[in-house]
Formats: structure tokens, C-alpha cells, sequence
């Protein structure tokens, strides 16, 4: 009887301090732009009234709607990272349903074993090396996920989005349901959209067409196009891995083997 009452006081005085706590940083996001007073890169902007004891993966479980983030991350081996206390990262948690709202076949493919390393890099989209919260949020605005790819924070609509180049359609804004639930060791934003990584965008042909402008495909590319694997590469439905030579690569080859 006396351990089932402490229980519920506990529990009870949990659900109070997450409370206080996003209340407290709300006010933090609205001073952010009156008053509020931003340190500089490596500020997180998140509250140190008071900071709960559970870890991030604790906060996922005890929130619903959030069964399928939840079970990614498990599933990809990233459970370890969001239970452990000494590493500090902001996950952006997608909910049920933000996955609903995704297409079907992808989410599908997510949990396929030949798909996994695509699930990792799809949950590394939705996670900052960094505890960030929504004070600092408003005010840098982009940020590097765990994958390398920026996610840019958009006031007006209070969403994310990857930068992936084009970015203009609604579909591609993930917007922000609940800020700052706290952990101890970081921060759950909660967004009803997923974060798409940029692979969902390119078949392999565009790869090797070198969109970012550095050109270290060229070579390949136009062979590629010679020998008619263009449609190969370009092929949606195809699961194919290619060991891509650089164009550095070509220019240890002899003169003329090309030819």
C-alpha cells in the first residue's frame, strides 16, 4: 500500500517537473526574441531548473503516439546512444502520426534487414550530435544531423526541413507538435512529419552526376551513358551496389586504355 502511494507521488511530481520544464523553455523561445540572451555556438538554450532523470529512450516510451520511432531505434542499434547518460544529443521524434503521413513502400522498406543501413541514416536524420533546445532553436536556425545533412529551422511555420536543394513543397516541412521534453541526457522535440533523407530523393544515376557541383564522376558518368547503364543506375527498383571510380581514379589508368 505505502510503495503503490510513493509510486504515484513519484510519478506525479515526474509528469509536474516535464511540465514546468516546457513551460519554462516556451517562455525561453518567446524572450528569444525580446530580451532573451544567446551565448553563442554550443549553448542549448534548455533549462537547468530542473532536469529529469530518465533517459531519452524513457521519454519516448512514456509519451504515446511515438511506438514507431521508438521501435526504429531499436531496431537500427541506436538504442545504446539514447541511454546513455554521458552523451548529450536532441532527437527530432517523429510520431505515429508523421509516419502515417509518410509513403507506405519507404516506411516499409525501413524495417526490411537488406534496407538497414537506409533505416539508420533515416533515424541519424531526426538526431543532433547536441542538446539543443527550442531558445537556441529560433535563434541558429540550421543545424547538422547525425548523417552530415542540415536541417533548417523555418519560424513562421515552426517546421524543419532538409536541405536537399529543393525544398519548396509542404510535403518536405516537418513541423514541430511539442518542444523540449527533457531528458537528462538531452532533448525530444516532437514533429508530425518525417525528416526525408536526401537517398529518398536520388537514384544512383544521380550520384554519379555529381548535383553537388564537385564533378568527381564525370568520367564515369559519361561511360556510364556509352555503354547504356544509364538506365540501369536510374532504375527505381533495383537494389544494386557500385564501387564508383573518381575521376582520380581514371588518371592513374594508362594512356589510351579508355579509348
Amino acid at each position: 500500500m505505502y510503495f503503490g502511494t510513493v509510486f504515484a507521488i513519484q510519478a506525479c511530481l515526474s509528469e509536474a517537473v516535464s511540465q514546468i520544464v516546457r513551460e519554462d523553455e516556451r517562455a525561453l523561445i518567446g524572450r528569444s526574441r525580446t530580451g532573451f540572451q544567446y551565448r553563442g555556438p554550443g549553448y542549448t538554450g534548455c533549462s537547468r531548473r530542473f532536469r529529469p532523470r530518465h533517459n531519452i529512450l524513457e521519454v519516448l516510451s512514456r509519451h504515446d503516439g511515438l511506438f514507431r520511432t521508438l521501435q526504429l531505434i531499436q531496431d537500427v542499434g541506436l538504442a545504446p546512444l539514447f541511454e546513455n547518460m554521458e552523451v548529450e544529443t536532441t532527437l527530432f521524434a517523429p510520431t505515429d502520426l508523421a509516419f502515417d503521413r509518410m509513403d507506405s513502400n519507404l516506411e516499409a522498406r525501413l524495417y526490411q534487414p537488406q534496407y538497414s543501413s537506409h533505416a539508420k541514416d533515416f533515424v541519424e536524420e531526426h538526431v543532433l550530435n547536441r542538446e539543443v533546445c527550442s531558445a537556441v532553436i529560433a535563434v541558429e536556425k540550421k543545424f547538422q544531423t547525425m548523417n552530415g545533412n542540415i536541417l533548417t529551422y523555418d519560424a513562421e511555420s515552426s517546421s524543419f526541413v532538409v536541405d536537399i536543394g529543393n525544398t519548396d513543397t509542404d510535403e518536405e516541412h516537418a513541423p514541430v507538435s511539442d518542444f523540449n521534453n527533457l531528458a537528462q541526457n538531452g532533448a525530444v522535440h516532437f514533429i508530425d512529419r518525417v525528416l526525408v533523407p536526401k537517398w529518398v530523393q536520388q537514384e544512383l544515376f544521380d550520384v554519379i552526376s555529381d548535383q553537388d557541383g564537385i564533378h568527381r564522376y564525370s568520367i564515369l558518368k559519361e561511360l556510364a551513358v556509352i555503354t547504356q547503364m544509364e538506365n540501369t543506375f536510374s532504375n527505381p527498383s533495383g537494389r544494386l551496389t557500385v564501387f564508383a571510380p573518381t575521376d582520380d581514379a581514371f588518371s592513374t589508368m594508362e594512356s589510351g586504355a579508355l579509348s
